[in-house]
């Protein structure tokens, strides 16, 4: 009987080792930047970036709310005062959902640390000669991953409020 319980205790550990493991936190990095021609890379150096709860049914949640303040629904033109709004309200919206925010450093690469497993977005908004540039980056944590997740002018959301489009 003395052999088969040396024979379970390296199951049993590896076991708890396994059962530890599977909700291990991991890593989001990536760099924030605009390309606008090969020898013109703006770095954006200082960009806050928001780490947002998607949950399981999240992402709807978050897009139909977004939905909601199209500040041009009906097809009618918005006045600057209701772009700005929507935009005030977007930003309400995601930071109820923000569960960890980071800002870039002087070489425009940010790193968000252990991040349980989930369902993400990454939000982030700046201004850029005058033109408003907004990501909402979907990003899934696995146990134990470290994500690369880049925001640029490839992978911006085109589309911030969820306007139905004709």
């Amino acid at each position: 009987m003395q052999p088969m319980r040396l024979a379970v205790l390296p199951i049993l550990a590896l076991s708890i080792v396994l059962a530890a493991c599977s909700n291990a936190p991991g890593k989001i990095q990536g760099d924030v930047y605009l390309a606008e021609d090969v020898d013109d890379i703006k770095n954006l150096a200082g960009t806050t970036i928001h780490l947002v709860w998607e949950g399981e049914r999240a992402s709807t949640q978050i897009d139909s709310a977004l939905g909601g303040i199209c500040p041009t629904r009906n097809g009618a033109m918005s006045t600057p005062a209701a772009r700005e709004q929507a935009w005030r309200e977007r930003a309400r919206i995601l930071r109820e959902r923000t569960v960890r925010t980071v800002a870039t450093d002087a070489r425009a690469r940010f790193a968000v640390d252990s991040v349980p497993p989930g369902r993400y977005r990454l939000w982030a908004d700046t201004v850029v000669d005058g033109d408003r540039w907004t990501w909402l980056h979907r990003v899934r944590m696995n146990p134990g991953d470290s994500v690369e997740a880049d925001l640029n002018n490839g992978n911006h959301d085109d589309n911030p409020f969820r306007c139905v489009r004709f």
